[in-house]
């Protein structure tokens, strides 16, 4: 395998006198339960190549990773997807400009929103996450200086958008289609292929950690267009740190060399997914327009709370990605074992058919009073959740996964919202002063 980045960082690592950073000096004695990794954990010194400005073995990896992916370029962060999801924006869009976005963002396009002082128009997606496509086309007609159609595909829960659908309309307008494609790194090697920037998207942010094999924080800025590989670098950067974890991107160099060589095989992982999915139809949610390898169950369906079936899962050893009120996800993956499926299969089997429960009520969207960024960079004070109903928020509100805001900043808290938030734990509110 070709591992450009890995070999360099192995053969440096072999030095035993570290007069630089980190202060565990590559001693095993520093950190036992992490001295096989140590060695590795190196910085910028000489012939370690710098991922702000990459001219060596790590431009090379990266040029791996473009060609495993076919894009116009594949660029690496250490950061996490936040990074590279603030560095798409930052890279298309302009102070003062809107955005179409989909309401179901994460909170790093929030916050990217209100470092440019952009501008969101918020569309709401069905429980599918789908967005109307007349709905897009009014926005259009209603908003000048749109600068992007933003989305994000897979969502949380797993359901796909009509990326090409949204291509279209995007480019008939003149803007490009930014996807926050955080859970779908591995569509591109999913059969049928179907990441987003192969569908038409302009530009996507995968977070290579979820589903490829990679270490906590590795992420891709993925381009269509290769003209445009320095400005996002300087985008990354301007998000990023100037301390990258060599790890994390030792693991994107070994994650790329494998891609190119030999894939895992997320087309088995997807298959086993799916019978789990048509032996539990009653739990799983199910559809052509998901993610393959997420398992998205839904025990109300089946007559069950979450936390029966959360209960029941933890107590087989199994930890799921996300439990909610509604939803309990599960990741599937070509590293799953055949023993941990059928422990899955296993804790479904205990639950016998039951009428399904009442669910709640759809999504509104609140009263926005100000706009995002002024609200956002205001002076603050925390209130409990009960007594901030009335006034406007100035911190993003999230629980933390999915990382999805129920209430924005400028938006005013209403009592329908106030209770959402209490449900999902969160009892104190930063408001406007």
């Amino acid at each position: 395998m070709d591992t450009p980045f890995f070999d360099r960082i192995k053969a440096l690592s072999q030095h035993d006198a570290w007069f630089h950073v980190p202060g565990h000096k590559g001693s095993p004695e520093a950190i036992p339960p992490f001295a096989q990794a140590l060695p590795f954990d190196l910085t910028e010194i000489e012939g370690a190549d710098d991922l702000q400005h990459p001219s060596g073995p790590l431009a090379e990896s990266e040029a791996n990773m473009t060609r495993a992916y076919g894009f116009g370029a594949s660029l690496y962060t250490a950061f996490g997807c936040s990074c590279a999801v603030k560095a798409m924006l930052t890279l298309y869009v302009k102070p003062g400009q809107k955005v179409l976005m989909a309401r179901n963002c994460h909170v790093s396009a929030v916050h990217a929103l209100a470092f440019l002082g952009a501008h969101p128009v918020w569309l709401v997606p069905d429980e599918e996450n789908r967005l109307s496509l007349p709905e897009v086309e009014l926005a259009f007609l209603k908003n000048k200086d749109i600068a992007a159609v933003y989305v994000t595909s897979p969502d949380y829960f797993g359901f796909l958008s009509d990326i090409e659908s949204l291509a279209r309309v995007a480019h008939k307008h003149g803007v490009p289609l930014l996807v926050d494609n955080a859970h779908g790194a591995h569509l591109r090697f999913c059969m049928p292929p179907c990441h987003p920037v192969q569908l038409g998207a302009d530009a996507s942010a995968d977070s290579a950690h979820k589903t490829l094999p990679c270490l906590t924080g590795a992420a891709l800025l993925q381009l269509r267009d290769p003209a445009l590989k320095e400005r996002a670098r300087w985008a990354l950067n301007l998000h990023g740190g100037t301390s990258p974890s060599y790890l994390t991107l030792c693991s994107l160099d070994l994650c790329a060399a494998k891609l190119l060589s030999a894939p895992p095989d997320f087309t088995a992982a997807a298959a086993r997914a799916a019978k789990v999915a048509e032996k539990f139809p009653r739990f799983v949610l199910q559809g052509p327009s998901r993610d393959p390898c997420k398992l998205t169950l839904c025990p109300p369906a089946a007559g069950y709370t979450v936390e029966e079936l959360s209960k029941a899962l933890v107590r087989e050893g199994i930890y799921p990605e996300f439990t909610g009120e509604r939803y309990v996800v599960l990741m599937a993956g070509p590293y799953n074992s055949e023993e941990a499926f059928l422990r899955l299969e296993k804790v479904l089997a205990q639950f016998p058919p039951r009428g399904p429960l009442p669910v709640g009520e759809g999504f509104s969207l609140p009263f926005a009073a100000l706009p995002l960024r002024e609200a956002a960079l205001a002076p603050a004070e925390a209130l409990p959740t009960k007594k901030a109903v009335g006034r406007i928020v100035s911190r993003v509100i999230t629980p933390c996964p999915p990382g999805v805001p129920m209430v924005m900043p400028g938006e005013r808290l209403d009592r329908p919202h106030a209770s959402l938030l209490i449900k999902s734990g969160i009892l104190s509110v930063d408001v406007v002063k």
